[in-house]
């Protein structure tokens, strides 16, 4: 991931802290912690002026990572499966929507309905 980031193609900053997050989880009961993605993050990244100025983004927006320094809050994506197999004891899937955007496969909207 760090290779399409240098190469320029990853849309911007934002989509490709989503990416580093989601690769970075593991089991739904751990999540990933914010820290450890900003520790994998500097260890890949350690000038991010340098990454700003080759990419042409706002250094502002690349240091929006800092945020998650040492920070213990866990941040936890569920797959398709694990959100049907979630909600499926009271409720029954409806609909679902994939929005036509980069993170498309992974932001997905779900609806359902009480059974």
């Amino acid at each position: 991931m760090f290779d399409e980031l240098r190469a320029g193609r990853i849309g911007n900053f934002h989509i490709f802290k989503w990416r580093l997050a989601m690769s970075m989880h593991g089991a739904i009961e751990d999540g990933v912690r914010l820290g450890d993605i900003w520790d994998c993050w500097h260890a890949a990244v350690p000038n991010p002026a340098a990454l700003s100025e080759s990419l042409n983004w706002p250094l502002e927006t690349i240091t929006t990572i800092d945020a998650y320094r040492d920070i213990d809050t866990r941040f936890t994506f569920f797959t398709l499966e694990e959100a049907r197999r979630a909600c499926s004891p009271c409720f029954k899937e409806v609909r679902r929507h994939v929005p036509k955007c980069e993170l498309s496969e992974r932001c997905q909207t779900l609806l359902f309905e009480a059974v």
